[in-house]
C-alpha cells in the first residue's frame, strides 16, 4: 500500500510542477572553445602537417590545403591567418564541434556522402545548423566531392559566403506565460511524440537491419578471406626465404610437417570450400523513407567493399612474391573467379 501512496505522490508532484510560475530563460550566448596547438608557429617547418593532424577525413585535409594555398595562410596563435581571413579548426561550441570556423562566424562543414546522405543524417545536420544559427553563426556545407574534384570552387564558396557577411542574429522574445494546464498538455504531448519517435526508430533499425544483414555478413566474410589470404601468403614467402636453397633443411622441414600431419589427422585434409560472395540489392519494404535508408546503406557497403578490393589489389601488386601463394589459397577455397578480380 505504501508503494501506491508513493506513486500517487510522484504523480501529484509531477502535475503540480507544471503550475509553478516560471522565470523566462535568457537567450544562450556563443561560447566557442578554440583548439590550441603550441606547435603551430612559423618557426616550425612542418606546421601544416600539424594542422592536418586535427582533420578527421581526407576531404577536410583537401579543403585545408586549398585554403592555405589560395590565401597563402600562415599560423598565428593556433589559427591560420591571411589578409582578412582567419581559419580555425575543430572549434567546440556547446554540444557541437565545427570542422572549420572562418573569421570566427562562418562555420564550414565538409560533408561526405557516406555519412550525410541518409534521412537521419540530414535531420541531424539540420538540427546542428539551427543550433549554430541560433547563436549567430552562418553555416556553409560543402560536399566532399566538390573539395576533391574542384577545390577552387570550394574556396570560392567560402569567398561568396564571406562576401554576404555575418548574418544578423535573431533572438526570439521570451515566451509569454502560459497556464499550467497548457504546460501539462505540452509535456504529455512531448511524451507521446517521444514514444512515437522511439517506435519509428526501432522499426527503422529492424527493417534496415533485416534487409542488409545478408549483405553485411557476405562483405565481412569476403574481407576475412582476403585478410587470411594475405597472412598465409606472406608466411609462405617468409618460409621459402628461411628454407632458401638448402635441400637438407627443406627435407627435414617436410619430414617434420609430415609427422605432424600424421599425428593430428587420421585422413588427408580436404580443401575448405567457402561460398564466393555475389552481392545483390537488398529487398525493399515499399516505404519510401525506409527504402531510402536501405539503399544508402547498401551503396555505402558496396563502396567499402570496392575500396577494400582495391587496397588488396594494390597490396598484391606491390608484393609480387606473395601472388602465387595468394592464388593457391583462393583456389583451395574455391574462389578462382574471385582471384581474377583482385590480381
Amino acid at each position: 500500500m505504501s508503494g501506491l501512496w508513493f506513486i500517487a505522490l510522484l504523480v501529484a508532484a509531477f502535475i503540480l510542477w507544471h503550475f509553478v510560475p516560471r522565470v523566462p530563460k535568457a537567450a544562450a550566448e556563443p561560447s566557442p572553445r578554440y583548439r590550441h596547438d603550441p606547435r603551430l608557429t612559423t618557426e616550425q617547418a612542418q606546421w601544416q602537417d600539424f594542422v592536418e593532424e586535427h582533420c578527421e577525413s581526407p576531404a577536410e585535409v583537401a579543403f585545408l590545403r586549398a585554403m592555405i594555398g589560395t590565401f597563402a595562410m600562415r599560423p598565428l596563435n593556433s589559427a591560420l591567418v591571411a589578409d582578412g581571413v582567419r581559419l580555425d579548426f575543430q572549434v567546440q561550441e556547446g554540444r557541437y564541434r565545427t570542422d572549420f570556423l572562418v573569421n570566427q562566424w562562418l562555420v564550414v562543414e565538409i560533408d561526405g556522402a557516406a555519412y550525410h546522405s541518409s534521412p537521419e543524417a540530414i535531420a541531424r545536420d539540420q538540427e546542428r545548423d539551427h543550433y549554430f544559427e541560433g547563436l549567430g553563426y552562418s553555416v556553409l556545407r560543402i560536399p566532399a566531392k566538390v573539395v576533391f574534384n574542384a577545390p577552387a570552387e570550394a574556396v570560392q564558396r567560402v569567398r561568396a559566403a564571406l562576401a554576404v557577411g555575418k548574418r544578423e542574429r535573431v533572438v526570439a522574445p521570451p515566451e509569454a506565460e502560459v497556464s499550467g494546464f497548457r504546460r501539462l498538455g505540452r509535456t504529455l504531448g512531448g511524451f507521446s511524440k517521444a514514444v512515437n519517435e522511439i517506435n519509428d526508430f526501432v522499426n527503422l533499425r529492424h527493417a534496415v537491419g533485416s534487409a542488409l544483414a545478408p549483405t553485411e555478413i557476405a562483405v565481412a566474410r569476403e574481407r576475412s578471406v582476403f585478410e587470411a589470404m594475405l597472412t598465409v601468403a606472406r608466411r609462405k614467402v617468409e618460409l621459402d626465404e628461411w628454407l632458401g636453397d638448402d635441400p637438407e633443411k627443406r627435407r627435414m622441414y617436410e619430414e617434420h610437417m609430415a609427422r605432424l600431419e600424421a599425428l593430428y589427422e587420421s585422413k588427408p585434409a580436404e580443401p575448405r570450400v567457402i561460398e564466393p560472395v555475389h552481392l545483390s540489392p537488398p529487398p525493399l519494404t515499399g516505404q519510401a523513407e525506409i527504402d531510402e535508408v536501405i539503399n544508402a546503406r547498401y551503396a555505402a557497403l558496396v563502396a567499402q567493399r570496392q575500396d577494400f578490393l582495391l587496397s588488396t589489389r594494390q597490396t598484391l601488386r606491390s608484393e609480387p612474391a606473395i601472388q602465387p601463394h595468394a592464388e593457391a589459397f583462393l583456389a583451395n577455397c574455391g574462389w578462382q573467379e574471385t582471384w581474377a578480380r583482385v590480381r
